[in-house]
């Protein structure tokens, strides 16, 4: 695929061409299973923040089966109808309709030939799509943890994390799903690690110069878990006013600040007394039930 030709610079994401062509260069990933086949159409509704490839490889995954597909281009990207129009162009039986909002997916659910309906989002918004549309599959889309054991070489992994945490492309400045909310590190190596991510993020131009926020409540999150890890006694060692972002220490996973899950560049820092306990600390906060969302 190559970068969509008729988007402005600035338009959002805010991406150049190149930082396009990055993101369309990357592979296609592995669809989850699909759920047995229904006969109506399958109508997909992904958050923005899952940009063009994992929506467009489920897509491709209907497609293949035989099913129509109904794509929904989110309100806050719609570049990426013209990124899957054109993905898609060889194929038949798919159709891409613009969001506004829910007023468009309201209407394209009331549709009684829509036979499968998935969507995806923050902790919040797929709360609320519950709470509007009832049937359907939400995906719950969340930051990720990073291990760093007490063999790794740190500052290899901190130059990573940095890109995960605050990239432009990587991490969309932070909002990607899946971006690196959190690092569980060996204490061993926490001084080291801890040391050569804040020099790397202090230097790298993406943190610098940030793309725009896709979401009001992103920035709201920020703000009220910037509030409640001042509270809740870690420390803030790293801020950016605007868009914000946060980089926390002396973070341990008692504190709410370590479950907060909506992906919104905040980073925090936990230490780990053994590779075991950091592997599983790891775990069970990715799969923090309350996933909680401040926005």
């Amino acid at each position: 695929m190559g970068a969509p030709r008729s988007i402005a610079p600035g338009d959002p994401p805010g991406w150049s061409g190149e930082e396009w062509a990055e993101h369309l260069r990357e592979e296609l990933p592995v669809p989850a299973p699909l759920p047995p086949p229904t006969a109506g159409v399958v109508l997909l509704a992904p958050h923005a923040s899952e940009l063009a490839l994992a929506p467009l490889a489920r897509a491709l995954a209907y497609l293949e089966r035989g099913e129509h597909v109904r794509l929904v281009v989110p309100e806050a990207l719609p570049a990426l109808g013209e990124v899957w129009s054109s993905a898609l162009a060889g194929s038949s039986g798919w159709e891409c309709i613009q969001d506004d909002g829910f007023g468009v997916l309201r209407a394209a659910l009331a549709d009684p030939g829509v036979g499968t309906f998935e969507s995806s989002g923050p902790p919040a918004r797929v709360a609320e799509l519950a709470r509007l549309f009832g049937r359907g599959t939400f995906t719950t889309l969340r930051n990720t943890s990073l291990v760093v054991r007490r063999a790794d070489d740190a500052e290899e992994l901190a130059h990573a994390a940095a890109r995960r945490a605050f990239g432009r492309v990587a991490a969309l400045s932070g909002q990607r799903a899946g971006a690196l909310g959190r690092v569980v590190c060996h204490e061993r190596s926490f001084s080291r690690f801890s040391t050569a991510l804040l020099a790397e993020v202090e230097r790298m131009p993406d943190f610098a110069q940030p793309v725009p926020l896709l979401e009001r409540a992103t920035r709201a999150h920020v703000s009220a878990a910037r509030s409640l890890g001042l509270d809740e006694g870690a420390t803030l060692v790293l801020s950016r006013k605007d868009p914000p972002a946060c980089v926390f220490t002396n973070v341990d996973e008692r504190l709410r600040l370590a479950t907060l899950a909506r992906c919104a560049g905040l980073l925090v820092l936990l230490r780990a007394a053994s590779d075991e306990e950091g592997a599983a600390l790891a775990v069970t906060l990715d799969g923090d039930a309350r996933a909680e969302d401040l926005g």
